[in-house]
């Protein structure tokens, strides 16, 4: 892309940000996490009260780290030199050398994925791989095995969730996070790593518009815009939540000012 087409593309995508934030501000759903948090107490959804949680941008301990901790330390070295590498990559235009050098990756995982049968950690790193291959079939059924041999692993859960929501399938995500749509669930209440609550929520907050739940669903892009603004999932999920009728973005407006008794407008009764 020549340098003036992507000043324009830059201006299209800040002018279409601005726009979303003024249709959200219009309703007034521009809101903190904390804010969130009283209007779900107010309103609840029939699901265990969402907690505040901390997180930092700085390195914290992550359920992953065990399954590193096990591996030797010449694999480890060779494991993290490889996700320099594909950092490296992901940064690159298409091209048949970075596919090959994303292939040679995939296949150093997966020989170590055969010494460690039973740590999920190096077949992470292949699904990274068949990410930058934009293989979608091989990134599902390598997803799904993920899952299936590490049902309890956060990690298994959000990469089979990503690709079923990329193919549409909101129904079968929905399934797989039941009514446990709260990081804390499956973490406790540890420093999360500012990442880690990005990607969860912007799982979450698409699970929960699906269930009808739109207040959890503007705690979790309240979450999203505060751990990591410039998260490109926030602006789908922004989307999906300005897509709702107009009488309920109203409504959620005036649960977030705290008001209960609505009209069918959403505005407060006199």
């Amino acid at each position: 892309m020549s340098e003036p087409m992507g000043d324009a593309y830059e201006n299209i995508l800040l002018a279409r940000n601005l726009l979303r934030q003024d249709q959200l501000g219009a309703y007034g759903l521009n809101t903190s996490p904390e804010q969130a948090l009283k209007a779900l107490q107010r309103h609840p959804d029939g699901l265990p009260q969402p907690r505040l949680m901390r997180w930092s941008e700085q390195p914290t301990l992550r359920p992953q780290d065990h399954y590193l901790s096990l591996l030797a330390p010449d694999d480890l070295r060779a494991h993290e030199m490889r996700w320099i590498v594909l950092e490296e990559l992901g940064k690159q235009e298409a091209s048949d050398e970075r596919t090959e050098q994303i292939e040679l990756v995939d296949r150093a995982a997966q020989a170590l994925a055969k010494v460690y049968p039973d740590n999920p950690v190096p077949t992470q790193q292949r699904l990274q791989c068949l990410r930058l291959l934009q293989d979608t079939e091989g990134l599902f059924t390598l997803a799904q095995e993920l899952f299936d041999a590490h049902p309890d692993y956060l990690f298994a859960r959000l990469s089979l969730a990503e690709v079923l929501q990329f193919r549409g399938r909101i129904k079968d995500v929905a399934a797989l996070f039941e009514s446990r749509c709260e990081l804390q669930d499956y973490e406790g209440d540890r420093m999360f790593h500012h990442t880690e609550v990005a990607g969860f929520y912007s799982i979450a907050g698409m699970v929960n518009l699906h269930l009808d739940r739109p207040l959890r669903a503007l705690w979790a892009l309240a979450l999203m815009r505060s751990a990591l603004p410039d998260f490109i999932p926030i602006q789908r999920l922004e989307d999906a939540l300005l897509a709702l009728p107009e009488a309920k973005l109203k409504e959620l407006g005036e649960q977030l000012k705290g008001q209960r008794k609505l009209n069918k407008l959403g505005r407060r009764k006199v």
